[in-house]
């Protein structure tokens, strides 16, 4: 499959068509897998809507009671940040302690930057759920999180 969208030029077009719609189960599982096969970027993501979908799936996830949720939608979504988030901090380890790029990985992640909270508060009712495989993802998506944001400075700014 990955040489076929390779050959035909089709990452683009498929992130063009999921611009401005809802993440499906679908949809969250080819944007995983043209992450894994490194034929999008993260940016690209962010780009296209499909990390703002992702964090609205997670909002979803926390606000709907434990037996309620979508655990199919919500594990699909969790892949999706899982392999921008650990795609980001690869490219953080190639790279030197430079704050300022650390920074830019982060922006790059568009609101999923911003997602800790949402994830530390899923962990407890995936716990309760007995669902470990969903667990280990969202405390993965913390770990890779935390150590994005260790590596920033504040940015100073002048009085």
């Amino acid at each position: 499959v990955g040489a076929a969208v390779r050959e035909l030029n089709l990452a683009p077009r498929l992130l063009f068509a999921m611009q401005g719609e809802a993440l499906t189960l679908q949809s969250a599982l080819l944007v995983h897998c043209l992450l894994q096969g490194r034929e999008v970027q993260v940016r690209d993501l962010v780009e296209s809507g499909v990390l703002m979908a992702t964090h609205s799936v997670l909002e979803e996830a926390v606000q709907a009671a434990a037996g309620h949720a979508d655990f199919a939608m919500l594990d699909a979504a969790l892949g999706v940040a899982e392999e921008a988030l650990t795609q980001q901090v690869e490219e953080q380890g190639a790279q030197t302690a430079d704050s300022g790029r650390s920074q830019a990985l982060l922006l790059d992640l568009g609101p999923l930057a911003q997602a800790l909270p949402l994830l530390a508060d899923l962990c407890a009712p995936l716990a309760d759920a007995h669902l470990p495989p969903l667990l280990d993802r969202a405390a993965t998506c913390c770990e890779h999180l935390v150590c994005l944001w260790s590596h920033c400075r504040p940015i100073q700014t002048s009085g």
